[in-house]
């Protein structure tokens, strides 16, 4: 129970820590948080930023949407008295390759999977922020027995769901308000060559 309300935790707190660590990065950028930093191949030839904060226990790996590893710098430290803390950061970001292909979530989750094959790392927490929520939910799909578990934090939905799946209906368009677009009459003429 305890691990369960700590891992609920890191999630609204890491939440928070994403927002502060957006809004407070200002002038040249410098690195002072206590990881190594590595790069692993991946598909043959692409190379991932990997972050390796250390610490002891089970390993938590974090991945981010449209951002670096480094966006877990400051708090990532804060799990290492519980976890071993790891983070990637996806290919076109930062200092991963920028390849010109392999940016469906498919191709994000087999990353994910060859950077822990390459770390042996076989059960973990994978922790994931905004549209690496997708790859999450891929990873888990394809590979339950290598996870303890999973830590969206504002994560993106699952794409394969539609509105009913999820008890949503759509809006009755009586309800809805008017467009602002004036409404152009149909054409109904017919034209005789």
């Amino acid at each position: 129970m305890r691990s369960t309300l700590f891992i609920a935790g890191l999630g609204v707190v890491g939440a928070c820590v994403l927002a502060l660590g957006f809004s407070s990065q200002s002038g040249a950028w410098r690195d002072p948080s206590p990881h190594q930093v590595r790069q692993v191949t991946v598909d043959s030839s692409v190379q991932l930023e990997v972050l390796d904060w250390g610490g002891s226990g089970p390993p938590v790996v974090m991945l981010a949407c449209y951002v670096s590893a480094h966006v877990y710098d400051e708090f990532a430290p804060e799990l290492t008295n519980q976890f071993h803390v790891y983070g990637i950061t996806r290919r076109g970001i930062g200092a991963s390759d920028k390849p010109a292909t392999g940016y469906a979530v498919q191709r994000s989750a087999n990353d994910v999977l060859e950077v822990l094959n390459s770390l042996k790392v076989q059960k973990l927490l994978l922790v994931g922020h905004s549209c690496a929520g997708q790859i999450l939910t891929m990873f888990a799909a394809q590979h339950p027995d290598r996870l303890l578990g999973l830590v969206y934090l504002d994560g993106a939905g699952d794409p394969t769901l539609t509105p009913a799946d999820v008890g949503a209906s759509m809006p009755d368009p009586a309800m809805l308000p008017r467009s602002i677009k004036p409404s152009s009459a149909p054409d109904n003429s017919v034209s005789v060559k």
